[in-house]
């Protein structure tokens, strides 16, 4: 890894580590397609904390589409 994209995931770290809390503390289940994305998302960042910027981008691309999915929910 480059020190550029080194330095990048260490900057995407903390916002993960929130992110991830954020998932675990919410215990409430709307439906079985945003649970299935919410356990996706705390095993990939599981993975993600640390080891690659690609994983990280993947678990906030798959976060916004949480948060887009439940704004849809509650309109």
């Amino acid at each position: 890894m480059n020190e550029h994209r080194q330095q990048s995931a260490l900057a995407l770290q903390p916002k993960l580590v929130n992110i991830v809390l954020k998932l675990a503390a919410n215990t409430e289940v709307i439906n079985q397609n945003m649970c299935t994305i919410r356990q996706r998302l705390l095993m990939q960042s599981d993975m993600a904390v640390g080891i690659h910027i690609d994983d990280c981008q993947r678990v906030i691309a798959q976060t916004q589409q949480l948060v887009g999915y439940l704004r849809g929910i509650t309109r």
